[in-house]
């Protein structure tokens, strides 16, 4: 564990004068164990040659492009396809091959999907190769379309034992972010954890002296042992939570959770349950 892989989920929208930095901040971090996930949700600007000009020099980097449908679809698709998940591992098999823009589905395989997202229910449906062939498309080794505004009208997994982490791609991170983050989660023995950020102001050009975040100032402690007692001794009855630091999956596979589809502040919702 104390080289863990540690998967970075980038949702990225028209935000080709940010993106660069946003990168750059990822790929040169000081923990290089790094499954970084870029997903392109209908952007019309250049930010997907963008990132695919950085997949093209870095094999740690994936990149999937989606039709446009917020934030939240694009942070679910990212989910779904964190290294070692069925479905990844099944549009990277050698089975799964475009030819002539006809897909071999000769080979008989599946995957095991749960019937619905937010709920404790782990029956299960099976998707075959068919089926996911008809929304996946693999452009590159580390280039995947799709046609899905919202994956789970698919599918929804249950995802591999890992560290994720969130950024946003007008956001970068300092160099050393991802070795905290995985250094205190293992010393500590964490299933989530908060960080600060600094603010930058675009019109004075200039930093913030590290503002804590408004949640964070009015937390009686800095340490919890439950996500559940941080919010019941604080009384926060909305808590956000994305880009804000780093949690292990296995909290999302107890509720399927994931954020919610077509709702402003899904942040606000993925983070209050998350943390219950």
């Amino acid at each position: 564990m104390k080289n863990a892989l540690v998967s970075i989920i980038v949702p990225i929208y028209n935000v080709k004068a940010y993106l660069k930095e946003c990168v750059q901040s990822l790929i040169n971090q000081s923990y290089q164990n790094l499954d970084i996930i870029l997903v392109d949700d209908g952007s019309d600007d250049e930010s997907l040659e963008i990132a695919l000009e950085f997949a093209s020099k870095d094999e740690r980097i994936l990149v999937l492009s989606k039709p446009n449908s917020g934030q939240a679809s694009a942070r679910n698709l990212g989910l779904e396809f964190i290294k070692g998940s069925a479905l990844r591992e099944l549009l990277e098999s050698e089975s799964f091959i475009q030819k002539n823009n006809n897909f071999n589905s000769n080979e008989k395989l599946s995957i095991q999907s749960f019937l619905k997202t937010h709920t404790f229910d782990k029956n299960t449906k099976e998707l075959s190769l068919s089926e996911i062939q008809k929304h996946f498309t693999k452009i590159t080794s580390n280039f995947i379309k799709t046609n899905l505004e919202n994956i789970h009208e698919l599918l929804v997994q249950d995802l591999p034992s890992r560290i994720i982490h969130f950024v946003d791609s007008d956001d970068y991170i300092s160099l050393d972010c991802i070795e905290l983050c995985v250094k205190n989660m293992l010393e500590k023995n964490l299933e989530i954890l908060v960080h600060n950020l600094t603010e930058y102001d675009e019109n004075t050009r200039e930093f913030k002296n590290k503002p804590k975040l408004p949640t964070l100032k009015k937390l009686k402690k800095d340490e919890y042992d439950s996500g559940l007692e941080l919010l019941s001794k604080n009384k926060f009855y909305d808590f956000y939570f994305a880009w804000q630091g780093s949690f292990k999956s296995e909290i999302l596979n107890h509720y399927n959770l994931r954020f919610t589809h077509g709702i402003f502040h899904e942040d606000h919702d993925f983070g209050t349950i998350l943390f219950a």
